[in-house]
């Protein structure tokens, strides 16, 4: 009995001095704190949701938990193909759950054809996957602190400044195509950029142009934006502390399709309008205003 409770530690103790060496965790945490970004690959498989200081990593169909990648960041991006996963400065590899290489400049989005990665330090940078040799594409473009990075195609970035506006990258000639002094959250699907404007309206423009779209009314206090990944729709709440309303939204006209009350605070979450499904921590389904199979 005392022989199997030693070889119990002895292999508890190489368990766990192999998550020190690897940088991941064999027993699953879960997460303690808000989760600010929610990422689903492009094979439905797997789902990256990211809190202050790491990203989980889980198989979205039967909720286990997988990888653990620590950080001190507050954005990540997908390949394509879903074998790397860019988070600050650093490339993991989805598969064996290591870190692959570290970059200059963070927020990293990845092309369509996944043999670059693009990274903004002031300028903007290229690393070529393959090499990992790092190109600087421009000079400082004035987008203020760690501004989000977004492909709009092969040929265009889009840079989001947290107060300095956004701009349009020209790929082909290394130039800005287009320049506003407001920032906000882009919504893909929509081609515009919703802007909190005041906290009394949210404001929606052509990410293009910058005209004015739509706008919505807003309050104080948290206001939630989440655009589907699949069609037209969003989830929008216009603020609040308590017992906040989220409405459901057709973007190609502007209706309210419906409103729900969930028991629990929504403050971000990856959106598939085609299917009502939002993963945000728990799996909710946006027809029924039901949560659904939450992930521990």
């Amino acid at each position: 009995m005392k022989r199997n409770l030693l070889l119990i530690i002895a292999l508890l103790f190489c368990a766990l001095f192999s998550v020190a060496q690897t940088g991941n965790i064999i027993i699953p945490s879960g997460h303690s704190k808000t989760v600010k970004q929610v990422l689903l690959d492009n094979q439905g498989k797997y789902l990256y949701m990211l809190e202050d200081g790491k990203v989980i990593m889980w198989d979205a169909k039967t909720h286990d938990q997988l990888y653990t990648f620590y950080n001190g960041f507050d954005r990540m991006s997908l390949s394509n193909d879903g074998t790397k996963l860019i988070v600050g400065v650093t490339c993991y590899s989805t598969i064996t759950g290591k870190e692959i290489f570290k970059v200059k400049g963070d927020n990293g989005v990845f092309s369509p054809d996944d043999k670059t990665l693009y990274t903004v330090d002031g300028g903007i940078l290229a690393t070529d996957l393959q090499t990992q040799n790092q190109t600087q594409l421009s000079e400082r473009i004035g987008m203020g602190y760690k501004p989000k990075l977004y492909v709009l195609d092969d040929k265009h970035l889009l840079i989001i400044g947290v107060y300095d506006g956004w701009v349009i990258f020209n790929l082909a000639s290394n130039k800005i195509d287009f320049q506003s002094n407001f920032g906000g959250t882009y919504m893909p699907n929509l081609h515009c950029i919703a802007v909190n404007s005041k906290k009394t309206e949210m404001k929606f423009l052509d990410v293009y142009n910058g005209d004015l779209l739509k706008s919505f009314p807003a309050t104080e206090g948290d206001q939630v934006l989440i655009p589907s990944v699949n069609d037209n729709t969003f989830i929008y709440c216009m603020g609040g502390y308590s017992n906040r309303t989220y409405q459901l939204i057709n973007g190609q006209n502007w209706s309210i399709l419906k409103q729900f009350k969930p028991d629990f605070d929504i403050s971000s979450g990856y959106f598939l309008g085609k299917e009502s499904l939002l993963y945000c921590g728990q799996l909710f389904n946006t027809k029924t205003g039901v949560a659904e199979n939450p992930f521990k």
